[in-house]
């Protein structure tokens, strides 16, 4: 892994764990929030978390997609929800209301 930044790293895991606990509509929620509190320079990310995980969505040519939650695998929302909470705690650091689990 040398070479690879800290986010690279955390995608990795992110997306090869098994993640298959539904998520709630207030877990939902609250990743929506999440998402908008993160620095734009980690949201491409996000449409690349999206895109890995959800199939239909591989070959989208936009830089932006819009993400429907209800539509997503529980495996993607929670690698969504890793990725984003480790972003937001670095960002805001863990002491922090920003970042609800």
């Amino acid at each position: 892994m040398a070479g690879r930044d800290k986010s690279s790293r955390q995608l990795e895991v992110s997306v090869t764990e098994d993640y298959k606990e539904p998520m709630t509509f207030e877990e939902k929620r609250q990743l929506s929030l999440n998402i908008n509190k993160m620095p734009a320079n980690h949201l491409n990310m996000i449409v690349h978390i999206v895109r890995i995980n959800e199939p239909p969505l591989k070959d989208s040519p936009a830089d932006e997609i819009e993400i429907e939650f209800d539509s997503l695998k529980a495996s993607t929302l929670r690698a969504l929800e890793k990725y984003v909470n480790n972003v937001l705690l670095e960002v805001y650091g863990p002491n922090t209301s920003e970042i609800r689990q």
